[in-house]
């Protein structure tokens, strides 16, 4: 069974239906099939931060307050958490010299996540694409 690992952007988007992709999310969610689908640490802290900020969630809230949404939809049956494999970090390493700047670090980061852990990352942003060493382990939402 495949797992999916859910980038920040896509675990708003699933949480909040106030988010301009959250039909987009649920849809390719629920068609998700066999797979499990994932966060991790660096996910669900970008979650409960961006889930805080006003500028990016409108009725933002507290960090309390999407801690317990964070807690509900990782309480889902099909949800997986993944840690990141510390035997793995030459993958991180390679992955990192693919980074031309900083925006891309969390993107290795989660693709080192979803490759140490037989996942693939889902996103809606099109030029992760690009920094998997081969675009099968990145699927885009369109």
């Amino acid at each position: 069974m495949k797992t999916l690992l859910l980038d920040a952007n896509v675990l708003l988007a699933l949480a909040w239906p106030n988010h301009p992709f959250h039909h987009r999310a649920v849809a390719r969610l629920t068609k998700r099939g066999r797979y499990r689908w994932a966060t991790c640490l660096l996910t669900q802290a970008a979650f409960v931060r961006l889930s805080s900020n006003p500028k990016v969630v409108p009725g933002a809230k507290l960090p309390a307050e999407a801690g317990e949404m964070l807690a509900r939809l990782t309480s889902n049956s099909a949800h997986v958490f993944l840690d990141a494999k510390k035997a793995r970090l030459s993958k991180l390493f390679e992955l990192l010299r693919r980074c031309h700047s900083h925006n891309q670090v969390n993107d290795a980061f989660l693709i080192w996540v979803a490759i140490s852990n037989g996942a693939m990352l889902l996103t809606f942003d099109l030029p992760v694409q690009h920094l998997a060493p081969v675009p099968e382990l990145v699927e885009v939402i369109s």
